[in-house]
This record gives structure tokens, C-alpha cells and sequence, in this order.
């Protein structure tokens, strides 16, 4: 019982990390009752046999490698959308102070049609 729940972990936590690895983070939320209900079962399980120690660092390290790629991307996220920002306010010009000390906004964005008279 013990090898078929670790060969689901293990199978689990790949397709977790292909679906970070690949940008599909809408899938994690329908990975996570399964990933719960796995660790429940293993934690029902009680003490792991001393052989197979070696699977559950496997399982741990598969853990930790995900948890810093979610972490990576998150990270990412959070500087796209930083740079989104910054350029969306540059789009529309920004304040700074002249040589005589007085606000001026340098890069107005220039009306796409120009009228003359």
C-alpha cells in the first residue's frame, strides 16, 4: 500500500511541477484536493518503514523543488506586473523638478492626431 501512495505522490508532484513549469497555474487548484487527500492517507499510514526512507526524501525533495518554483513564479508575476506599471505610468509622462527647482512633466504622451489650424 505504501509503494502504490508514494508512486501517486510522486506522480502527483510531477504534474504539478509540468503545470507550474508550463504557466498552467489554473490547474493547481484542481491538483490540490488529490494532493491533500494523498497526504492525509500517508499521514494515516503512521510510521514509514525504514526502507523506504529513501522514497520519502524523494518525495520531500519533489516538495521542497515545487514549493521554489511556485515561489520563483510568484516572484515573477509580482515583477511583471511591477514593470506593467512602471511603463503605464511612463506611457503618460512622469514629474520631475527643472533647474530652477519647478515641477515638469517630461514624456507626455503626444495626442495621435495632430491639428492644425
Amino acid at each position: 500500500m505504501l509503494n502504490r501512495l508514494a508512486d501517486q505522490i510522486e506522480s502527483l508532484l510531477a504534474a504539478e511541477r509540468q503545470a507550474i513549469l508550463s504557466g498552467a497555474f489554473e490547474e493547481l487548484p484542481l491538483l490540490a484536493p488529490r494532493k491533500t487527500e494523498l497526504f492525509t492517507q500517508l499521514q494515516n499510514i503512521g510510521q514509514i518503514a525504514r526502507g523506504d526512507g529513501q522514497r520519502v526524501r524523494r518525495i520531500g525533495a519533489g516538495l521542497a523543488r515545487n514549493q521554489r518554483l511556485l515561489a520563483a513564479a510568484i516572484s515573477g508575476v509580482r515583477e511583471a506586473a511591477r514593470r506593467l506599471d512602471l511603463l503605464q505610468r511612463s506611457e503618460n509622462g512622469f514629474l520631475t523638478y527643472d533647474r530652477q527647482g519647478q515641477k515638469a512633466k517630461v514624456g507626455q504622451k503626444r495626442p495621435a492626431v495632430e491639428r492644425r489650424a
